[in-house]
């Protein structure tokens, strides 16, 4: 993340998300009860048209405990890998939980969903590690954030992590943490959690 050009710094973390998401479009039902389409829309009522809103808002969400909420600003099929099901075989109301479900874990067990900051941001260009459906995005909808993390007494946190492959691995400490947000039926969304390990 740190050798990455062109990155634009920003203030302070937000206590709270921003208030500037926008919502779908609401379906309209041609029968009584939920359709279909008003299940989609319940599971993901939170949709920001910026990739930074959606970052701050997901990493913020987790901060604070709520996990179905950050659940919806996020993209990424290991919750169900691990289950061995696929995202397409579940309605929108059981992939939300699954993923809330996966989150909730996540923190409790790494804790690393810190207060943030981000710090850095560009257009990501090398998509070659990333899935398909990613890959084919237009240009401009798929972002990489820098993000830096704080422990409760303040102090950045840093983590050990692997670079490279194979017999090349090295071990680095790190202070910033990469972030892919990509633009998904209409909406941001991160495609990583908060770092494995402090």
């Amino acid at each position: 993340m740190n050798d990455v050009p062109g990155f634009t710094p920003i203030g302070s973390p937000v206590a709270s998300p921003p208030s500037t998401w926008t919502p779908a479009l609401t379906p309209t039902p041609t029968a009584p009860g939920p359709s279909p389409g008003a299940e989609t829309q319940q599971a993901q009522e939170i949709c920001y048209q910026d990739p930074r809103h959606a970052l701050d808002a997901f990493l913020t969400y987790l901060y604070h405990g709520e996990y179905e909420k950050a659940a919806r600003l996020y993209d990424d099929p290991y919750p169900f890998e691990r289950r061995l099901i696929t995202p397409e075989s579940l309605d929108p109301t059981e992939r939300l939980a699954i993923s809330a479900e996966f989150l909730e874990e996540f923190c409790y067990d790494h804790g690393t969903c810190l207060e943030h900051k981000i710090v850095d941001q560009d257009v990501l260009s090398d998509r070659s590690r990333l899935s398909e459906r990613i890959r084919l995005l237009p240009e401009g909808e798929v972002f990489i954030f820098g993000v830096e993390f704080y422990k409760e007494n303040g102090e950045i946190l840093e983590v050990v992590i692997p670079v490279g492959e194979g017999s090349n691995v090295v071990f680095q400490k790190s202070t910033e943490f990469g972030f892919v947000v990509a633009k998904i039926d209409g909406c941001y969304r991160s495609l990583h959690s908060p770092p494995w390990t402090a």
